[in-house]
């Protein structure tokens, strides 16, 4: 069971990585003619922020040996990345790419990181 934690963990930080990836890096400047939708990878990573998640959630529940869950942060957390994956999913094919959807993205994706280590 701790292996598939462990996997389980590994892959929400992967999610994690191709959203805050993603945005930061479609956030440098371009010429008018390269500038594209929004990068899959952020709406593919939210999806996978999610799917870990929730797996993560229902195994630590379910698991005896597991330490008490939080529901207040795990659903504040959750609302986060639901913005997340509403924002890139209703700008997905924009283009160009509004200024305020990269910079959202990225912030909340910090607040998301800022929750998870903090509280």
């Amino acid at each position: 069971m701790d292996i598939l934690i462990d996997l389980l963990k590994i892959l929400h930080f992967i999610g994690l990585a191709f959203v805050l990836g993603g945005a930061v890096i479609q956030g440098r400047p371009k010429p008018p003619r390269e500038q594209r939708a929004l990068n899959k990878g952020i709406l593919h990573g939210s999806y996978l922020m999610l799917i870990s998640g929730v797996l993560l959630v229902g195994i630590f529940e379910t698991y005896a040996g597991s330490p008490e869950l939080d529901h207040m942060k795990i659903g504040v957390k959750t609302l986060v990345l639901l913005a997340i994956w509403a924002i890139a999913f209703f700008n997905r094919r924009r283009v160009p790419v509004a200024g305020w959807v990269l910079g959202s993205i990225a912030g909340l994706t910090v607040l998301n990181i800022v929750l998870a280590v903090v509280w």
